[in-house]
């Protein structure tokens, strides 16, 4: 029976994740080509192995809630999570996880989103 080897594992591996970060950027190039139309296909895929970094800061990795915190990123600018509100949900203790108050947050943002005429109206992620 033969055995694949590490570097066999860190090949498909890196296949893997080239294939994610390119299926992510069809999908932003899709869902938000206002605020990605200015970069490049490489200046992208370096936002989004940029914000994945700091999504795993904050314990936010499944596949899914990064595409949320990109998506978030590229709307609301890449230092979102500093804002007051958005810091503070983040810091808080609670039995939710990261990924949930990513949840919760990107919820908020789509009700407030939908009752506002304007993204400039959005209170949880202005100061």
């Amino acid at each position: 029976m033969k055995s694949i080897n590490q570097l066999q594992m860190d090949k498909m591996e890196q296949l893997a994740r080239q294939r994610y970060y390119r299926k992510l950027s069809e999908f932003l190039r899709l869902e938000l080509p206002d605020e990605v139309e200015s970069m490049t296909d490489d200046e992208l895929c370096i936002f989004i192995i940029n914000q994945e970094a700091r999504a795993s800061r904050l314990d936010i990795l499944s596949q899914a809630s990064v595409a949320q915190y990109i998506c978030l990123a590229l709307v609301y600018g890449e230092d979102f999570v500093e804002k007051p509100d958005v810091r503070n949900l983040f810091a808080e203790t609670s039995e939710f996880s990261s990924e949930d108050k990513l949840d919760f947050l990107f919820d908020a943002i789509e009700e407030e989103d939908a009752s506002s005429v304007d993204d400039d109206d959005l209170d949880i992620i202005e100061d």
